[in-house]
């Protein structure tokens, strides 16, 4: 097979093309792996879509898991590239 390198902020394009995916932010992976494993990450929703359920809601992520979004820590804004 081959690998491919794409940096993109279309989400919807990202996830249905995607086997794996890596999610940064400021440059610091805060998620790998499957693409719905890393959509439904509490780090990455409250990273790209902050923590407004109405948001988070409409994106088809889930705010279920391990952590919390109010345990998500906010203190500097979004940075991210996939």
């Amino acid at each position: 097979g081959a690998s491919v390198l794409l940096i993109e902020h279309d989400m919807p394009l990202i996830m249905s093309i995607s086997d794996r995916v890596y999610c940064l932010e400021a440059g610091a992976v805060i998620a790998e792996g499957a693409p719905k494993d890393v959509r439904d990450n509490p780090r990455v929703v409250a990273s790209y879509l902050g923590t407004d359920e109405r948001a988070i809601n409409r994106s088809g992520a889930s705010s279920a898991g391990g952590v919390g979004l109010d345990q998500v820590s906010q203190d500097a804004g979004p940075s991210v590239v996939l």
